[in-house]
């Protein structure tokens, strides 16, 4: 058997040219090796400025798909996209800034059409997947561990938080500068150190229980001193007006110290859906 040196193995491992392949969709497909790329750039479209067709154009989107996450951004939002060079890295030159992403780690980038204004989170126990297009409109979604924050300062009103999955040491935390509809998915959290879900927002928070879904929610027993003195009372708590729609079922389950199963620092308004509190102050 003849031996390749390992030395000659490892540089045909890393210099093996990698390929971008575009599917389109007519079922064509068209196979350009990264190397011979210098930039991808998107060009607007003849009719941006006719009324009705604006909006679609700007809801054009492009996902980047790589492992458990889902990256997705606005088309008109991208200047362009080049790599380094060895073809290992992308960059997108976006409007805030230079995003990296490792091409190994990237299994596909696809486009579509937005209709909505969506950001979805979801759980899957120690972890969270995210999907926000609002990033460059001043909307950032933290995550650390199934710890989620966002803080939406952009102005953007009547954005829409899909939360579903399941985690057993996690929150959900928002500010926003503008009202909101948070939308529950067969979403079950328990935080054993705080709120499960937290809204230190003031606006007028509709929260739908989507049809036939079972949510629930539990706090912990002993809460962690909250930030800058913020309010934190109870498994689902909310400094603005909360207001239940959807026909869903939601558990609370309130067993926090002094604590309620549910509270707003304004009004709560039950339209319908299927409320249960275990437990409460």
């Amino acid at each position: 058997m003849k031996k390749i040196p390992l030395l000659f193995a490892l540089i045909s491992i890393f210099t093996f040219p990698q390929s971008l392949q575009i599917l389109k969709k007519d079922g064509q497909s068209q196979q350009i090796s990264i190397s011979e790329i210098d930039s991808i750039t998107f060009t607007k479209a003849f009719y941006e400025n006719i009324v009705g067709l604006q909006k679609l154009l700007l809801n054009n989107s492009i996902r980047i798909h790589s492992q458990n996450q889902t990256t997705e951004m606005f088309v008109y939002q991208i200047d362009s996209i080049y790599f380094n060079s060895t073809g290992t890295i992308a960059y997108f030159k976006t409007k805030s800034g230079i995003k990296e992403f490792n091409i190994n780690r990237v299994d596909s980038i696809t486009f579509s059409s937005m209709v909505d204004s969506t950001i979805f989170i979801t759980y899957n126990d120690t972890n969270v997947s995210v999907v926000n297009p609002y990033l460059e409109q001043g909307v950032s979604v933290l995550v650390q561990g199934a710890d989620v924050t966002v803080n939406s300062s952009g102005g953007l009103s009547d954005l829409n938080y899909v939360l579903n999955g399941t985690t057993n040491n996690g929150s959900f935390k928002i500010y926003s500068d503008k009202k909101f509809n948070l939308k529950l998915n067969n979403i079950q959290i328990t935080n054993p150190d705080g709120a499960a879900i937290n809204i230190q927002s003031t606006k007028k928070i509709t929260v739908h229980l989507i049809d036939n879904t079972n949510n629930i929610l539990t706090d912990g027993l002993n809460y962690l001193t909250p930030p800058n003195n913020e309010e934190e009372d109870a498994a689902f708590y909310s400094e603005g007006q909360l207001i239940f729609t959807g026909n869903g079922n939601l558990i609370i389950n309130g067993i926090g110290n002094d604590k309620h199963g549910i509270c707003s620092d304004d009004y709560i308004e039950i339209l319908s859906g299927n409320i249960k509190i275990n437990s409460s102050k």
